[in-house]
This record gives C-alpha cells, structure tokens and sequence, in this order.
C-alpha cells in the first residue's frame, strides 16, 4: 500500500488537508460564527433583530407596522418580501423621525439579508451604516459588531472580523458575564483564531465559552454543542483525530435530540466527525458521515447549500483514496455545480482541486 503524504493548510472556512499524491483536498468545516444576538430579540439565524419603539405615520400605516410586517415576512424565509418592506421601513421612520438605533435595528436586518443571497459587500455597507446610529445602545452595538464580524469572514477578512468579534465579547462582558451571549462571542472568537490557524488560541477560548456556558445554565443545549464542535476542530487541527472523535459523537447525539435527524444544523458535525477517520485511512468508515453531510444539505436553503459543496468535494476525494475514478468524478462535478449556484467562494478551490484530480487520472474531462 503506498503512504501518502499529507500537509496542513488553511481556508477561510475551513482547516485542509492536502495528499500530495493525488491532490485530495479534505475540508474540514470550521463551525459558522453565530450572528443572532439575543439581546436584540433573536432566537436563530433566521429571526430579525428587536422591535421598534417608534411610532411615525404614513398613508395610514404606521412605522411600528410596516417593521411588524417586514418580520413576519424575514420568519416565513419571504427575504426579498422582507427587504422591501424594511426599506420602506427605513424610509419612513427616517422622514417622521424615528429614533436612531431603529434604525439601524432595520439596516441590520436588510444587512442580514444581503448576506444570505451572498451580497457580501452590501451587507457590511448596511451594518457599516448601521453602526453610528446605534448610539450608546449597548446590546445593539454589540449585535451589529457579531453581524459585521461574521460579513467580514464570509469575504474573507479574518482580522478584520476577529477585530469586530472581540469588540462585541468585550461589550457583552461588561453588560452581563453570566449571558449566554458572552459564550456566543468567546465561541466566535474561538472560530476566527482556528481561521487564522492558532489551534491553542481557539482551544483557550473553547475552555472560556463552555465555563460561560455553564455559567449560563445552558449546559446541554445547542450553545454548548456549537462551543465543543469549535473545540474539536481545534484538537483536529492539532492532529489529535481521537479526541475530537470523541467530541464530536457527543455533539452529534446533542444536535440530533435538539434539531432533528435530517436538519442541515449536523452538517458540520457529519463532515468533521468524516475527517477523524479519513485521516487514519478509515476511508469506510468516513463515507457514510459524508453521504449524510450531503444528504442534509442539498436539499435545503440556498445558505446550506455550501455544505452540500463541501460535502460533495469531501467525497470526491475520498473516492479518489479508495480507488472509485467514477464516482470521484461525478462528486467534484456536483460539488463545482452546488459552488456555481450561490457563487461559493471557493469555487476556484474545488476547480482547481478537480483539475489536479484530472492530470494525475489522465482522460478525465475538465469542468465547464
């Protein structure tokens, strides 16, 4: 059997893995940074930020309203609805004098908006925006510093979004160390110090977000599984497969109790838990959490469909390891295809990985 010969790097969303032999690129998914914020009235990623207070009337219908509407729309996934109601929000609460941090309440949530149809940049405008007129309204603050961080990694600008991240774990402390959201920040922290590949960093703020979690009386709920799937990425990154294994089991029992089998929450989990046994050559073992990653993923909302891109490339390559040329073929063309219909960036990754993949199979077409 030959030995292959692996080398660690890093992408923005993800620690890599490289064989050298046949140019099989694992991605290991680096949990997603939370940008909820609870103190602004969420409870998920698809809830809009708090209410408004004001109350300026127009054509009959008051600001108060007009906001109300464009969050019945945001929780029924109407985000294009929602985006036009909260401009007409905007704008009308902005003519009759609404108060400054309703404002930006509104722009943070047209931000988030933007932000899953992958309008990156007019996101950050938004909270950019936003944030001046937040005022001394701390919570907010704090909610629009989280949000920026996680726009900030999506395009890739790892020190610019830890630089927000800290910015708002330094807020929340102040206003209450026993919130949950001090464990939410010290996680996000964690995230972005694993993306700029110092594994012991991000270990030291895992420890600090489950002692905040703990603190919080969360222990056992989606706030601790999310502060452990950081913490095994972490130990994976320090090569210490067994221990994140172990991890990660654990996180999969917990997310599957509070999301259900099939939601796309376990994606991340699915697919690093692959990563501990194809690095030991566990290639068979790794498949089935792979094919679950992407059975999860490929069918749900266009903020999923990455995973399902990641989970595609994952098994491309390890179909390359077992030896399956075909079915390696066919996974980097779906992972390329999910990539092309949310303009991934990592996009130009897959592709390049496929070619690599190509030259050393000889005969195989290039993608389109």
């Amino acid at each position: 059997m030959e030995i292959l010969i692996f080398t660690l790097r890093l992408l923005p969303t993800g620690l890599v893995l490289t064989c050298f032999l046949c140019g099989y690129i694992v991605y290991t998914s680096i949990p997603a940074l939370a940008d909820t914020g609870e103190a602004a009235g969420e409870s998920s990623n698809s809830a809009p930020a708090a209410a408004v207070k004001t109350d300026a009337n127009i054509s009959g219908e008051s600001f108060v309203q007009i906001v109300k509407r464009a969050n019945e729309a945001f929780n029924g996934a109407h985000f294009e609805q929602a985006k036009n109601f909260y401009e007409e929000a905007f704008a009308v609460g902005k003519k009759g004098g609404a108060n400054k941090p309703d404002l930006a309440v509104i722009l943070s949530d047209i931000a988030m908006i933007e932000k899953l149809n992958f309008h990156y940049e007019q996101a950050q405008d938004c909270l950019e925006d936003a944030l001046p007129m937040a005022g001394d309204d701390e919570p907010l603050v704090a909610l629009l510093h989280t949000r920026l961080s996680s726009v900030c990694r999506a395009r890739g600008n790892l020190h610019g979004a830890l630089e927000h991240a800290k910015e708002s774990l330094t807020i929340r402390r102040k206003l209450d160390p026993k919130n949950a959201q001090v464990a939410e920040s010290l996680n996000n922290v964690a995230v972005l110090s694993l993306d700029l590949k110092n594994a012991a960093e991000a270990i030291d703020y895992c420890d600090q977000a489950q002692a905040a979690v703990i603190a919080a009386g969360k222990a056992g709920g989606a706030e601790e599984s999310a502060v452990l799937s950081t913490k095994a990425a972490a130990l994976s990154e320090e090569h210490k497969y067994d221990q994140a294994k172990d991890i990660l089991a654990v996180v999969l029992l917990n997310q599957e109790k509070l999301f259900g089998a099939n939601s796309p929450k376990l994606a991340v989990t699915l697919n690093n838990l692959a990563m501990t046994y194809s690095k030991r050559k566990q290639y068979v073992e790794a498949e089935p959490y792979l094919k679950r990653s992407l059975q999860v993923t490929e069918a749900g909302k266009p903020q999923d469909i990455a995973g399902a891109a990641d989970a595609s490339a994952n098994l491309a390559g390890l179909y390359a390891h077992m030896g399956n040329k075909q079915a390696a073929e066919n996974y980097y063309r779906k992972a390329i295809e999910f990539s092309k219909s949310i303009n991934y960036r990592h996009l130009a990754d897959f592709q390049e990985e496929y070619q690599r993949f190509v030259a050393a199979s000889k005969g195989f077409i290039e993608p389109d």
